[in-house]
């Protein structure tokens, strides 16, 4: 983090395990918080469709 302060690298091409990893645990925790009675929608997702971005479509920039 004190290297990339503003976390601006993109770490997907030199440690594809971890952002897998990381994938992995955030689609578990929307599929828990999915399953709640209380749940609406997920803001970033509301975010993204009024914008008009599909999944896939973000690209990181360095």
């Amino acid at each position: 983090m004190t290297n990339d302060a503003y976390e601006a690298r993109d770490l997907v091409a030199d440690r594809p395990d971890i952002a897998a990893h990381c994938r992995q645990l955030m689609d578990e925790w929307v599929s828990e918080q999915m399953k709640k009675p209380n749940w609406s929608t997920d803001p970033l997702n509301e975010v993204l469709r009024e914008r008009g971005i599909k999944k896939g479509h973000l690209v990181a920039r360095n």
